[in-house]
């Protein structure tokens, strides 16, 4: 089964759950591209095989390697301090190319007839996808009694409290400037604050 997911700075623990990471640097160039390895050992072995500093004992690989990225230059094998750009410094990799040669073998013996392809911009059409939106969002509030039950009761309470703005001035007729844009704010901080629980 394959999962992608987005990642920033995870524990050393969640990101040793990863098989392959696809890591970009400011800009969307790739850095790296491949398997992590036992531990992140290739990972860690081809940042260190860079230039880039040793990691530490017990130290997080993912925080180890964005550390690195942040840096402007590498000490080289002979000791001396030197400019780097990662994403360049990739494509001149064996890693590089192993990973171009095996994308090409895919291209060019995939089967025609498996190959996924619709006419339309949506393989599905606007109504078909937000019905199965809604399905998902109402799935996702029915398994979360406790958070709907807070989210209404608050809701009450700031209704109750905007409410009680208007209680004072309830039989009055004529209103001043000041006293409808008091009003009209009260209603629109109601909207934003019932619109920042739905989140």
């Amino acid at each position: 089964r394959t999962i992608v997911a987005t990642i920033h700075q995870p524990s050393s623990t969640v990101f040793d759950m990863f098989d392959d990471l696809l890591l970009l640097k400011k800009g969307g160039e790739v850095v790296y591209h491949g398997e992590l390895g036992v531990c992140c050992s290739t990972l860690i072995s081809y940042f260190e095989g860079l230039g880039a500093t040793p990691i530490c004992l017990g130290e997080n690989p993912s925080t180890w390697m964005l550390n690195q990225l942040n840096k402007q230059s590498i000490t080289n094998s002979e000791g001396e301090t030197e400019s780097i750009d990662f994403s360049k410094a990739w494509k001149k990799s064996e890693n590089y190319q192993t990973l171009g040669d095996e994308l090409d073998q895919l291209v060019a013996g995939r089967e025609e007839k498996l190959r996924i392809k619709s006419d339309e911009r949506y393989s599905q059409p606007w109504y078909r996808r937000d019905k199965l939106m809604m399905i998902r969002a109402i799935r996702i509030y029915w398994r979360s009694p406790g958070y709907n039950l807070s989210r209404m009761t608050l809701a009450v309470a700031i209704a109750l409290l905007l409410g009680s703005i208007f209680f004072p001035i309830r039989d009055k007729k004529l209103f001043s400037e000041t006293e409808m844009d008091s009003m009209f704010g009260a209603v629109y901080i109601g909207f934003i604050i019932i619109g920042q629980l739905s989140i």
